[in-house]
């Protein structure tokens, strides 16, 4: 047997010597001075008791509203659902994506919020979550309470809860940005590849893009133009007086239209005409600068 003190000998003695530093005796019977010695080493020790637990039950509350603030502010939605699709749980955050307070979607049917050509593939996935307790990643668009519409990517993953059986918990993030940066990305590529030639600079006019009939037109591959200014093409057709009325305007009104000539990789001048336009971010920054030529 460990002759290792126990907690409870531990908190023993730390009574013990509360009461000896507080402690002043008195006339009394040394049986009963004895006795009133055990009761107060008692009390002392539940009092003790009574502060660690009140200590542990703060720790706890600090540490539950911790985690309740991370689930319900998370960046993400959060939600449970039953075997027969009703929400359980949900964060505050997918309450917000679905556009109604969180005591209005319990055991509500989840499905409600999809649109209706994407139900029965999510209904799809959701049975595959439970049957196969596989994860499950796939996007639905999702009409909120108002009408209005969000894709978003769900990934889903079954496990079992006590007393209620199988659950399926899933992660909801809103991708209509995404989305649609992929939609513009896919036009932009499509009108980039058009029939007329086209460079993009960076917001100090170095090179980094130029599409097939530009290349074509000028003869150079596309490592030997990038990160060069477009004063490689310039020819001495124009006076400097030219260019800098041309930057003006374009500063001025983030966009110029006009002609020009430029060289080709053999030196040879092309008459063209040119419009540039001044991409700008949401703080109207210029971050490119974008050359349509027309032959």
């Amino acid at each position: 047997m460990s002759d290792k003190p126990t907690e409870q000998d531990k908190l023993r003695k730390a009574a013990e010597a509360k009461l000896a530093r507080a402690y002043n005796p008195k006339r009394t019977p040394p049986s009963a001075e004895k006795l009133l010695q055990e009761l107060q080493v008692h009390q002392i020790e539940l009092e003790m008791q009574n502060e660690e637990l009140q200590r542990s039950q703060r720790a706890l509350e600090e540490s539950r509203d911790h985690y309740l603030d991370f689930y319900d502010f998370a960046p993400v939605g959060y939600l449970t659902l039953t075997r027969e699709g009703m929400i359980a749980e949900i964060n505050l955050t997918c309450a917000a994506m679905l556009g109604l307070e969180r005591n209005k979607l319990l055991q509500q049917r989840l499905e409600r919020f999809i649109s209706l050509e994407d139900r029965d593939r999510f209904n799809r996935h959701l049975l595959e979550a439970f049957k196969h307790d596989d994860r499950q990643t796939f996007e639905v668009t999702f009409k909120r309470h108002d009408g209005s519409s969000f894709y978003a990517q769900l990934n889903c993953r079954s496990t079992i809860k006590n007393g209620t059986g199988p659950i399926v918990r899933i992660v909801l993030t809103d991708i209509t940005e995404l989305k649609e940066a992929e939609d513009n990305l896919r036009t932009l590529s499509v009108v980039f590849e058009s029939k007329d030639p086209i460079l993009i600079t960076d917001a100090h006019a170095n090179i980094l893009r130029a599409n097939k009939k530009f290349l074509k037109i000028t003869g150079y591959n596309l490592e030997e133009i990038i990160g060069e200014n477009p004063r490689i093409l310039q020819t001495e057709r124009f006076s400097k007086e030219y260019y800098k009325k041309m930057w003006d305007q374009l500063l001025r009104n983030g966009c110029w239209e006009g002609e020009v000539r430029i060289k080709d990789k053999q030196g040879h001048e092309i008459p063209i005409g040119m419009i540039i336009t001044a991409v700008k971010n949401e703080h109207q920054e210029t971050t490119h600068y974008v050359a349509i030529y027309n032959l």
